[in-house]
């Protein structure tokens, strides 16, 4: 069944699927052309289909869901990318081995502080430092206003060296 013959109303689960499968392929070479790897292309692809899963008694409203899929998807894509890049700037800023030369006992430490946080501080880092988001960004997906979010941001840290530095 083409997509452009579901008429209106009918996104039931079947209808879904066969949309699934008229669209999966399509919107994979797109997402591989924009990312250039197999997995990023399915990440964006999955995700596409869990947006539209999630909206789909709206569905019926759109007039063309291929077209409306195409967007999401390359939306994906674009976050994809543009996470990917961010992490990557992130990686650069940081001195040549510095990781490599934590003896096991200060990443013991550092995982034990990191572990002793709030958990609204441990998502805040983990989204801004581990993911690439911004603060504005992480404060959306954790639901918290992006103040509140900067405030949460800088006790971390500052918590963090404390208990590494032992207060110094």
């Amino acid at each position: 069944m083409r997509v452009t013959e579901v008429r209106r109303g009918e996104y039931d689960a079947g209808t879904f699927e066969n949309l699934l499968r008229a669209e999966t392929d399509r919107l994979f070479g797109l997402a591989f052309a924009i990312l250039g790897t197999r997995t990023g292309a399915e990440d964006a692809v999955q995700s596409t289909f869990e947006s539209a899963w999630r909206r789909r008694s709206r569905l019926r409203e759109i007039k063309s869901p291929s077209a409306w899929l195409t967007t999401v998807c390359i939306r994906r894509c674009i976050d994809l990318r543009r996470r990917a890049e961010s992490r990557q700037r992130a990686l650069r800023r940081l001195p040549e081995n510095e990781i490599s030369e934590l003896s096991p006992d200060v990443s013991l430490d550092l995982k034990r502080a990191y572990e002793r946080l709030p958990l609204t501080q441990r998502a805040v880092l983990a989204l801004h430092i581990g993911a690439g988001y911004t603060l504005d960004e992480t404060a959306v997906i954790v639901g918290k206003r992006p103040g509140t979010v900067r405030s949460h941001y800088a006790r971390a840290l500052k918590r963090l060296r404390e208990d590494l530095c032992d207060g110094k």
